[in-house]
């Protein structure tokens, strides 16, 4: 038979000696003995506790994260999408800008009929709308000369191959700034029978005072009727 270990130290199975009663373990590392011969707690091997650290890694984080959300940039409304200007269209406010848009538009015709193969044909110039404001008839006469500057043949009281039109349209803008409320829209078009051969559209900018130069004498309001008053004697 085995003889029994002395005083309670070591045992038979290899276990570590035990801790008396009522005396609660230590935090320290652990000695396991898996050899029958250990008698000392030297001969057990040491096995440090692992302790769980997530409530620890998890009170870090949540600390991070509401200091990101202290720092970060406030919400903003979003911005509007931006517009870019256009430019202001040109002016009519004096004869010499009259004749700078009756240039343009007869040169931008003519090319137009050259590349078309049109140029040489015969062309009668008239006005869309009667009667002719004061523009109208300024615009006509500048008009027939740079078309004829321009080497097209413009015919006049007799039948020609094309027929070359012009148009404008008065436009009101209540919202603009005040003395600078009215825009032209002035339309020269080319046509062969119903067929539309060249067409030129441009806006551009009046005086408000300047709109009269503008208006047909169809859509000018009538002058106040005269009033009699009669004289009377001493």
């Amino acid at each position: 038979p085995r003889p029994r270990p002395r005083g309670g130290q070591g045992n038979t199975r290899g276990t570590c000696p035990r801790r008396p009663l009522g005396q609660r373990p230590a935090r320290g590392p652990i000695r396991l003995c898996r050899r029958p011969a250990a008698r000392r707690p030297e001969d057990c091997p040491v096995i440090k506790p692992k302790l769980s650290h997530a409530p620890a890694r998890l009170a870090v984080l949540a600390g991070g994260l509401l200091a990101l959300a202290a720092c970060a940039p406030l919400p903003l409304a979003p911005a509007e999408p931006a517009v870019a200007s256009l430019p202001a269209p040109p002016g009519l406010r004096s004869l010499g800008q009259w004749q700078d848009a009756a240039t343009e538009h007869a040169r931008d015709l003519v090319d137009t009929l050259r590349r078309i193969g049109q140029a040489g044909r015969t062309v009668a110039l008239r006005a869309e709308q009667q009667p002719a404001a004061e523009f109208d008839r300024a615009y006509h006469e500048l008009l027939i000369t740079r078309l004829v500057a321009e080497g097209l043949r413009v015919v006049q009281g007799a039948p020609a191959d094309l027929d070359l039109s012009y148009r404008m349209q008065l436009v009101v803008f209540p919202g603009a700034p005040a003395g600078a409320s009215h825009e032209l829209l002035l339309n020269t078009s080319v046509r062969q029978g119903p067929a539309l051969l060249a067409r030129r559209s441009e806006a551009y900018s009046l005086r408000d005072p300047d709109a009269t130069l503008f208006r047909s004498a169809a859509v000018l309001p009538p002058p106040p009727p005269a009033r009699t008053l009669p004289v009377l004697g001493r």
